[in-house]
């Protein structure tokens, strides 16, 4: 988009100095100017045209502004459901969205680290896809993980599943976390997810590439004190190198220690 932008206003800055040096052309013969005016007439005439040609292409991307999505994204937990809620306060738009792990204590030790460097593609409630159009004042959201628990002889147990979407496939899956055993309390470390969720639309948004942390653990999700500088991108990741169920085995192995 910025190399076509320069080469427009380059394209419309050689055109306005051909077009002045006609018009102060015409202007000298017209007028009965000595030919030694016919410079500062081009030169003024020039300035004139440049000035236009700046103020045509502001209103022009001011209106483009206009017609590009604005998104607000909230925290949201439905039961035992987690999702990031997003609402769509300006233009219709194509939303896609991609996860990575930052930290973790889940216990599946291998999944986790690969999604730390490729990440994975976020599943849309709505459409049940990995992708959603939203919009304007429309909401769509982005499944998270839920909450299980589930009544073992050994007592009541809860786990966290990651929703996922594998594009190869199309279709969704679910990444487990190991089980806490809620009667033995704090002796195993409680499942939890540190995210990172960068959601993009067609047309872009407005502010950019949304990029946001936030902590998913078995009492909800919420946005984490710290978050990515101004301006920081991560770098999305092809269909070709994206986890799917089948690719890997499920590592349950329990935390000793919590990764901050």
């Amino acid at each position: 988009m910025g190399i076509y932008l320069t080469i427009k206003v380059a394209g419309a800055i050689l055109a306005a100095l051909a077009t002045a040096t006609g018009l102060a052309l015409d202007i000298t013969q017209v007028v009965g100017l000595q030919p030694k005016w016919w410079p500062l007439i081009t030169l003024g005439v020039f300035f004139a045209l440049v000035t236009w040609i700046v103020i045509d292409l502001y209103i022009r991307n001011k209106k483009l502004e206009n017609t590009k999505p604005v998104i607000d994204v909230t925290p949201t937990r439905c039961y035992d459901e987690l999702y990031l809620n997003v609402t769509n306060e300006g233009e219709k738009g194509n939303f896609t969205a991609q996860i990575s792990i930052i930290s973790s204590s889940s216990g599946n030790l291998n999944f986790d680290r690969g999604m730390m460097t490729v990440g994975y593609t976020a599943l849309w409630e709505k459409t049940q896809a990995n992708k959603s159009e939203i919009m304007k004042e429309q909401s769509d959201s982005i499944k998270i993980a839920s909450i299980t628990t589930a009544n073992t002889k050994l007592g009541l147990v809860k786990s966290l599943l990651l929703h996922a979407y594998d594009i190869a496939s199309n279709s969704s899956h679910t990444i487990p976390s190991q089980s806490w055993m809620v009667n033995i309390g704090d002796t195993i470390i409680k499942p939890e997810y540190h995210l990172q969720v960068n959601i993009s639309s067609d047309p872009s948004l407005k502010d950019g590439a949304f990029v946001r942390n936030y902590i998913v653990n078995l009492d909800g999700i919420k946005e984490s004190a710290l978050q990515p500088r101004p301006g920081f991108k991560i770098k999305l990741v092809e269909a070709s190198v994206a986890y799917t169920p089948q690719s890997k085995e499920y590592n349950q192995t329990v935390f000793t220690d919590r990764q901050d």
